[in-house]
């Protein structure tokens, strides 16, 4: 039984009616087509008879044999033409769609998404959304309870969180004030890595949406800082930059690999690992080594940010050493989009009575 595939307006269709499409714009173009030569030699006939009116008798003559050499070559010619597009549409239409139908993972069909601002604590304003997933959101709440934090999403399940089209399409719910001016911060999980088709995806889908390239961030798994990242994990940061779209980094600090991957790759963003940030301000050590992360990160000239920050203090330290940008629970819960305009007309009134530094805790 052929399998069902997605088509751009989300119908559900069959290999068949692919195959059925196919003839039939192939048909309908061959009666476009086809009678081309019929017109161009109705044209030669015509000229023939007006060179012969005019008295050019041997003009005609000559313009005889070529009206009936082009006929024959132009029905050749669209014949053959015709063949080769028949042969080359047949095997591309539905390997690709099937691919991104593949790519929407049933599972998460009912688990909402919901988004997780990121504050800058040089202005205050907010950067950008982290797209999270509900049933995520639940899980960190003993984490929390127990002293540790979460930044980006669990890597521990090897699927993605959401197809990017489901985040995507939430996004577009967003206020048009944060579309055009914060991110959209898309987490790739391990088995995103090696998908040949992912950049294609990319580019649809911000097509398809009418996004530009910039409102999308692709934010790199962390375990990339352990290891050498793979030909097609360099080739997708080349491309992406090229796209236009800004690429990130999670975990960083957190293997041997990070200064590489950032001096390579031309990574925009770094995600501080959470476990450097938790209980910062409280402890000596910690701060050292989190001062140190920071001013790494800056000195590769890229921008930071900060998972997990749940308190004031932790929120304060993270401005006064130079951190970029901030996310955690402290800062703002995750929320679905209907609830983002309410937040920020919130958020803005804060800025404008509290400092810097304290005004963006909830």
């Amino acid at each position: 039984m052929p399998k069902p595939v997605i088509c751009q307006s989300g119908a559900a269709l069959k290999q068949d009616d692919i195959n059925e499409f196919a003839k039939s714009f192939l048909h309908k173009g061959k009666r476009v087509f086809a009678p081309a030569g019929f017109t161009i030699g109705i044209a030669l006939a015509l000229a023939f008879l007006w060179f012969g009116w005019q008295g050019f008798a041997f003009v005609g003559a000559v313009l005889l044999p070529l009206i009936y050499l082009f006929l024959g070559r132009s029905r050749a010619v669209a014949q053959s033409t015709y063949a080769s597009r028949q042969d080359a549409v047949r095997p591309v239409a539905a390997p690709v769609i099937n691919s991104i139908s593949r790519s929407r993972p049933a599972r998460h069909q009912h688990d909402p998404v919901l988004f997780q601002p990121q504050i800058s604590t040089h202005s205050g304003e907010v950067s950008g959304f982290c797209a999270i997933r509900a049933s995520c959101v639940e899980s960190i709440i003993p984490h929390q309870q127990n002293g540790t934090s979460m930044g980006a999403p669990s890597e521990t399940d090897s699927e993605p969180l959401f197809p990017l089209s489901t985040i995507l399409l939430e996004a577009k719910k967003l206020p048009r004030t944060c579309r055009s001016s914060v991110q959209i911060i898309y987490n790739l999980a391990p088995s995103q890595m090696d998908d040949p088709l992912l950049l294609q995806k990319v580019e649809w889908e911000l097509e398809r949406l009418d996004l530009p390239p910039r409102f999308l961030r692709i934010a790199l798994p962390s375990y990339l800082c352990q290891r050498q990242p793979g030909p097609p994990v360099i080739m997708l940061l080349r491309k992406l930059h090229e796209l236009g779209s800004q690429t990130g980094l999670n975990g960083f600090g957190s293997g041997p690999r990070c200064v590489e991957i950032v001096q390579k790759y031309d990574i925009n963003v770094v995600a501080i690992d959470p476990s450097l940030t938790t209980g910062a301000n409280l402890s000596i050590n910690r701060r050292l080594i989190l001062s140190t992360v920071l001013a790494m990160a800056q000195d590769l000239g890229t921008e930071t940010l900060a998972c997990g920050v749940q308190t004031s203090g932790e929120h304060e330290l993270l401005s006064q050493l130079g951190c970029d940008n901030v996310q955690g629970p402290g800062i703002a819960q995750p929320m679905p989009p209907e609830q983002v305009v309410g937040w920020m007309h919130t958020h803005i009134k804060k800025l404008d009575y509290l400092p810097r530094a304290f005004g963006d805790i909830a």
